[in-house]
């Protein structure tokens, strides 16, 4: 892992030619398309490359039983890196992939590297080809709608069939009357791999999810001569699958790359800045589809949220590790949801208040504030409320506006506008005493009192009269 963190891969399209022509198979009748191999001059300058250590195998699993387990993969989603190196040219080609059985994924393979070399930590060393297999922008599709449905199916993917290079890390069929026998264990991409000697062919083999994390073909003429290697370097299994592998969104700024990895569940959050990714559901119609959001920690891919049609209005909080965002789907009102970036599938809600501002976070990021008004009130009345984030209790205080309220720096008082904009709510939260108001003018946007618990800096730092538009953007540290 260590090492293939050292290289990166990125160029485009315009080099797949390259690769396919490199990776040209050739048929061997015993359903696995092996690379051509050439002799040149570049056959003499054979590259290095340490095999995994391997051990006695102690466990029960025959070899027709992890046979069986590669014909029927064991995940739904996948994530990998890996290489495979041609001996005979003397050649590395690197992989990206994502992939779900139901179709989904996007793949990256890099351009032929002439040897393993040291290259420098940033992922912008190496050329590479990105293969999208898009069909109206959906990377999805391969060209034949039959290949959407794979669930059911044999193939683990559409990439096994129509890129050659995936077809040897995830071989649909093992080669026939191979007489395989199971000749130790080993540790591959971090995880345990039974290794089973076949012909030609030595596999490691994952025996739980049915996934060959390592490949080696040997010469029929000159025995332990290796002609080709593939690896996995680094491999999850069942990760959420970004919203970029479903689609192409150009946009400007910045796009998280296709190197970038799913984040482990132990991820330390604290000062290391996010970054969004604002996609379409649908391209073609962008606004009744709705919209969802890739989130991503340096080079690690958080998960996906969903908007809707509501705009992108958010907060994170202090400690980090919980953001909270405004949601609309076809058959609710918009809401106030939560989650904490460490396990991003779980969403909470805030249900029972319409229209609700931008969110604020307490200092403690226990509680969140914003203001709306209850599904049940006819009035419309503005209030403001706080939400208890380990419970969810949702307990409202008084009145509001469509300014997003904020909290004084040790957490105990909320303030915000009333509806008139006339003067300024301040609501002490653990006291439970009345809602205390102080006169605001909105032209100069200004309190027009001295009191110990606020003062206009106050105002200008954590109550802009950006706010007053409803406009309080996602810009999170």
């Amino acid at each position: 892992m260590q090492l293939f963190r050292r290289r990166t891969m990125f160029l485009l399209l315009a080099a797949s030619s390259l690769l396919i022509k490199a990776c040209a198979p050739i048929n061997r009748g015993d359903g696995i398309t092996p690379i051509e191999t050439i002799p040149s001059e570049a056959s003499l300058l054979k590259v290095f490359e340490e095999a995994p250590e391997i051990h006695s195998y102690q466990g029960n699993l025959s070899s027709e039983q992890i046979a069986k387990k590669l014909l029927a993969p064991q995940w739904e989603t996948l994530w990998l890196i890996g290489r495979l190196v041609d001996q005979q040219k003397a050649l590395v080609y690197y992989v990206n992939a994502w992939m779900g059985r139901d179709g989904r994924g996007s793949l990256v393979v890099s351009e032929a590297q002439d040897r393993l070399t040291e290259l420098p930590d940033e992922l912008a060393a190496l050329r590479v080809a990105e293969e999208q297999l898009s069909d109206e922008n959906q990377i999805s599709r391969t060209g034949s709608v039959n290949w959407l449905n794979v669930k059911n199916q044999w193939l683990y993917h559409p990439f096994e069939k129509s890129d050659r290079f995936m077809s040897s890390f995830l071989p649909s069929k093992l080669p026939h009357n191979t007489g395989w026998q199971i000749v130790g264990s080993s540790i591959v991409a971090g995880r345990e791999a039974i290794v089973m000697k076949g012909g030609v062919y030595r596999l490691w083999v994952d025996p739980k999810n049915g996934v060959i994390l390592r490949l080696e073909l040997y010469s029929d003429e000159q025995q332990n001569a290796i002609l080709f290697s593939i690896q996995v370097e680094a491999i999850e299994y069942d990760p959420v699958l970004p919203a970029r592998t479903l689609q192409v969104t150009p946009q400007d700024g910045y796009t998280p790359s296709l190197a970038e990895h799913p984040a482990g569940k132990l991820i330390a959050l604290a000062g290391k800045p996010i970054n969004f990714h604002y996609l379409s559901q649908n391209v073609n119609e962008p606004s009744s589809s709705g919209y969802v959001v890739d989130v991503y920690l340096e080079n690690a891919f958080l998960g996906t949220l969903n908007l809707g049609s509501a705009g992108f209005y958010c907060a994170r909080s202090a400690d980090w590790n919980y953001l909270a965002f405004l949601s609309q789907s076809k058959d609710k009102p918009t809401e106030l949801h939560w989650v904490d970036l460490q396990d991003i599938r779980k969403v909470n809600s805030v249900e029972g208040v319409q229209n609700p501002s931008a969110p604020s976070w307490s200092p403690n990021s226990m509680r969140l504030a914003m203001t709306g008004y209850r599904t049940d009130d006819d009035s419309h009345q503005f209030k403001t409320f706080v939400i208890s984030v380990p419970s969810g209790e949702v307990s409202d205080l008084g009145g509001g506006s469509l300014v997003p309220p904020a909290w004084t720096d040790d957490g105990k008082y909320i303030f915000g506008l009333d509806s008139t904009y006339d003067n300024v709510l301040i609501f002490d939260i653990d006291a439970g005493d009345p809602l205390k108001t102080v006169l605001f003018d909105s032209e100069r946007w200004q309190i027009n009192e001295t009191t110990a618990i606020i003062n206009n800096t106050d105002i200008d730092k954590k109550l802009p009269r950006t706010g007053f538009d409803y406009l309080t953007k996602c810009a999170v540290p």
